[in-house]
């Protein structure tokens, strides 16, 4: 964990708030009510286990842990491979968004549930199928594209989601558009 009162700069020294083997892609969140999170997946080749999720609680600033930990999604059957989790809330629920499958034939998986420790039921939002990797961007005027991480708000009322594992509708390097639409989410 990195401490910074500007984006722009001076950091603090990296603080190991968690030493940890196998942990992999670990990403922080602070619910509506003041308590704060993070969630991780595992690496199979430094700990022997994939494709579970993990959420820990978290002290408010970051810096230390509270617990061992619960893992809230066991992607074993259905989602192997399943990681980068990202935590969000919306309308009451909360969603991670987490690639699964590896990259070459990955899909991006949804998990909804009211506790942010489940029991989450999941969704395949985008899959790869035949088509190749795209970056993420959004564009107010349709010509200038901008790269983007993470969520965005696109338009009022069009709650869009998660860079990672997102797939596009088109080949390699084509600017194709489409939408894909859940009763979760809209993808543009």
């Amino acid at each position: 964990m990195l401490k910074a009162s500007n984006a722009a700069g001076s950091w603090s020294k990296p603080l190991l708030i968690r030493a940890a083997k196998g942990w992999i892609d670990p990403c922080p969140f602070w619910d509506d009510d003041g308590n704060a999170y993070l969630v991780h997946a595992w690496a199979n080749s430094r700990s022997d286990i994939k494709s579970i999720i993990t959420i820990n609680r978290m002290s408010a600033d970051g810096t230390k842990l509270l617990d061992d930990g619960k893992m809230v999604f066991d992607g074993r059957v259905a989602h192997p491979t399943i990681e980068g989790p990202k935590l969000y809330k919306r309308n009451g629920y909360y969603y991670i968004f987490a690639p699964a499958s590896g990259v070459s034939t990955g899909w991006q998986t949804v998990l909804r549930a009211r506790n942010i420790y489940g029991p989450y039921e999941d969704r395949i939002v985008m899959d790869r199928g035949h088509t190749e990797i795209c970056e993420f961007s959004y564009s107010f005027d349709g010509k200038r594209f901008e790269k983007l991480g993470d969520k965005f708000k696109a338009q009022p009322g069009m709650w869009i989601g998660a860079k990672v594992g997102l797939f596009s509708l088109g080949p390699r390097g084509a600017r194709v558009y489409g939408f894909a639409d859940y009763d979760w989410f809209r993808f543009q």
